[in-house]
């Protein structure tokens, strides 16, 4: 089966790469992936939260404590 369907160009599979490379590295990529990470860490700490205000709370501090991580990481691996 693989016989039957012509490869792709070599200049078309490095453009595609180099599209994907550049979503994943973007900073609004990792903006979000840090909200699904704070999200995530959330809810598996459910049981330290004694109110909905504390998930707030907890949720914007894993959130705001990634975001300076990344920068702070960015702004030094750019120099």
């Amino acid at each position: 089966m693989r016989f039957m369907f012509k490869r792709a160009a070599r200049e078309e599979l490095q453009t595609d790469l180099n599209i994907v490379q550049q979503t994943l590295n973007s900073g609004y990529f990792m903006l979000i992936d840090l909200l699904f990470w704070s999200l995530l860490l959330t809810i598996f700490t459910t049981p330290a939260h004694h109110s909905f205000l504390m998930a707030v709370i907890i949720f914007f501090g894993y959130y705001i404590s990634g975001i300076s991580i990344f920068l702070l990481l960015r702004s030094l691996l750019k120099e």
